[in-house]
């Protein structure tokens, strides 16, 4: 079986960052996700040395806003696919994603 069969797409989006020194805020992901999930993070504009894209936050509770309950938290590679399953009790999250500064 071929890793894209059986996949939707959830989301996309680009995101630039216009000068490094200030705090990275937290990009909120839309939507209540169950697990598996897929996750790719790319950058063209990448060094070769850079190999880590950023933190992916599980969050779970009402509100992933107002406040957040967080769960796991993995480190997410740069220019690479990653499947994930969080192990924690829950089965419904959202995420958050913190990239590296």
């Amino acid at each position: 079986m071929r890793l894209d069969e059986g996949w939707e797409l959830i989301y996309v989006q680009t995101f630039y960052r216009e000068s490094v020194g200030y705090p990275v805020e937290p990009i909120y992901i839309p939507g209540i996700f169950s697990n598996p999930i897929r996750v790719h993070i790319s950058s063209a504009t990448a060094r070769k040395s850079w190999r880590v894209a950023g933190e992916l936050v599980q969050l779970v509770g009402d509100s992933h806003r107002a406040a957040d309950i967080e769960g796991e938290t993995l480190t997410l590679p740069l220019n690479a696919i990653r499947l994930i399953s969080f192990s924690s009790a829950t089965t419904e999250y959202s995420l958050k994603f913190y990239s590296k500064p």
